[in-house]
């Protein structure tokens, strides 16, 4: 899967992928974007959609 592109249609151009993890103990997919502020934010990837993660 092509997580930049994924964040970029789904977030807008102004995030960019940081990294991608399995989450072993409850078998998510998160991900880490940066904003164009350079916050980092956190989401779960579920059935193709980006979850912000709280």
């Amino acid at each position: 899967m092509d997580y930049r592109k994924l964040i970029s249609e789904q977030l807008g151009d102004g995030y960019t992928f940081v990294k991608a993890y399995n989450a072993f103990e409850n078998g998510e997919l998160r991900i880490i974007a940066k904003d164009a502020q350079g916050c980092e934010h956190r989401y779960i990837l579920v059935d193709g959609e980006l979850t912000e993660k709280p």
